[in-house]
């Protein structure tokens, strides 16, 4: 874990900013910044989208979500390497690819079904000069 919150004199606030946009193909863009006794310490962005609508977006996030609980614990940009499953009939593979460490970093995370790719997203972020 980054940050840790571990008593009454310390105030870890997470701000949260979504955007969604339809445009053709289901595109977003998400930013967080940690702040650490009122100063950001953390930053965080990402843009990305669903490039095939012919799928379930319910399938792809959930499956998203699934490769997101198992980042590695020296690298939690986003989810693991890969991530490979069965799920109703259906190959699903998640591959992240990432540049940097936790001070400077970015990346390219993707999601196929049978190969075909569904889902795209970058991302960028580290720590925040003080």
């Amino acid at each position: 874990m980054i940050f840790e919150h571990s008593s009454k004199n310390k105030k870890v606030l997470l701000l949260i900013s979504i955007i969604i946009l339809v445009l053709g193909v289901f595109v977003f863009f998400y930013s967080s910044v940690i702040f650490y006794q009122d100063k950001p310490v953390f930053m965080m962005t990402y843009y990305g989208r669903v490039s095939d609508k012919t799928f379930d977006n319910k399938v792809i996030y959930s499956f998203l979500r699934k490769a997101l609980k198992l980042f590695p614990e020296d690298r939690p940009f986003r989810g693991p390497k890969i991530l490979q499953e069965e799920i109703g009939g259906k190959m699903m593979r998640y591959e992240n690819n990432w540049q940097g460490e936790i001070d400077y970093f970015s990346g390219e995370e993707k999601i196929f079904i049978d190969d075909k790719e569904v889902y795209e997203a970058k991302y960028a972020g580290g720590l925040v000069d003080q």
